[in-house]
């Protein structure tokens, strides 16, 4: 039987091709995303009628990993059709710039999806992993989860505690079936970059001066 697999971040990047290229080696592919009749509504769109023209198993769920509550229904919804046999927590941010610039408020806005957004979906499916004794977790994250790199230091420090997450949890869940894994992307194209939130402070990036 063909396995389930949940992908978060599905409207873009590494999601947008992982949920594509799981769909074309036969796997029933979830692809979550936010606002699907939003801004991302295109993306939607276009990945659901490439499943369809292809004959590829994707079905489109909105999904904000940010919003436990919707986190818990969504997959509660998926659940009452499909075991979830994999995850792939990819849905994330990338802010640039100097780290004292970003503002409090913008450094948990930030936590909330690279960190707790993978953590509230990974939550989410383990009871049931657990019952079953299979599973798989598999962690996006990044060369800048081992590396600090200025600029860079809200999203390393992100994919750092993701990288404790995972590897944690690894341990733990080994004994049920369950495997959490890591995937480290370097350096690669990606709008992340254009689409992050710039530092709020801008007092305090002028202070840094050219």
């Amino acid at each position: 039987m063909s396995k389930t697999v949940l992908v978060t971040g599905a409207s873009r990047g590494i999601g947008w091709l992982t949920a594509k290229t799981l769909a074309t080696k036969g796997f029933i592919v979830i692809a979550a995303m936010r606002e699907t009749e939003g801004r991302n509504s295109e993306s939607a769109i276009e990945l659901r009628n490439w499943a369809l023209q292809h004959g590829f198993n994707i079905d489109i769920v909105q999904m904000d990993v940010t919003r436990e509550d919707e986190v818990n229904q969504v997959i509660g919804q998926i659940t009452n059709k499909h075991n979830i046999d994999i995850v792939v927590n990819n849905a994330g941010a990338m802010p640039v710039g100097i780290t004292e610039g970003f503002s409090l408020q913008q450094m948990r806005a930030h936590f909330d999806v690279n960190f707790f957004g993978a953590v509230s979906v990974t939550r989410a499916v383990l009871p049931q992993m657990r019952n079953r004794r299979s599973g798989l977790i598999i962690h996006i994250s990044s060369s800048a989860g081992r590396l600090a790199i200025p600029y860079f230091g809200l999203y390393c420090a992100g994919k750092w505690a993701l990288e404790a997450y995972a590897e944690s949890s690894h341990y733990e869940l080994e004994p049920y079936g369950i495997e959490s894994v890591l995937v480290e992307p370097s350096g690669h194209s990606t709008d992340l970059v254009d689409t992050a939130p710039k530092p709020a402070d801008t007092k305090r990036i002028e202070e840094y001066g050219t």
